[in-house]
């Protein structure tokens, strides 16, 4: 039998803060994520908005499948309370807020890219 094992790439970063506004930071992120596609990987993020939803929208265009690890309870709470994206084809939700969130996202991925130099919605 044999088994191929997709890579799982984590893109994890600013959710907001100076660096999301630099459309230079944007399309970088952008094109990471189409690379993470093209090469037919998984990309994981947070869920939330930011230079990881920019990795996760280039991803999509480029006809990649994407998982978000969201920090809410339900779908909800992800648009309503955390003000955060629905555009992840999947989307788990944690209950567990940023920090704990994050867990889950990298010890669910296989690598990790970090965009923007910050985590969450760390300014």
């Amino acid at each position: 039998m044999s088994y191929h094992h997709k890579l799982k790439i984590g893109v994890m970063g600013s959710a907001s803060g100076p660096q999301t506004e630099d459309p230079h930071a944007r399309a970088a992120a952008h094109k990471l994520g189409e690379e993470i596609a093209k090469r037919g990987h998984i990309l994981i993020n947070g869920a939330c908005p930011g230079l990881p939803h920019d990795a996760l929208l280039g991803a999509e265009e480029a006809g990649g499948l994407t998982i978000g690890v969201s920090p809410a309870f339900s779908e909800y709470e992800h648009v309503n309370e955390y003000l955060s994206p629905h555009d992840n084809d999947i989307i788990l939700y944690t209950g567990q807020g940023f920090m704990e969130r994050d867990i889950i996202n990298i010890r669910s991925s296989d690598g990790i890219i970090i965009v923007g130099g910050g985590i969450g919605n760390a300014q």
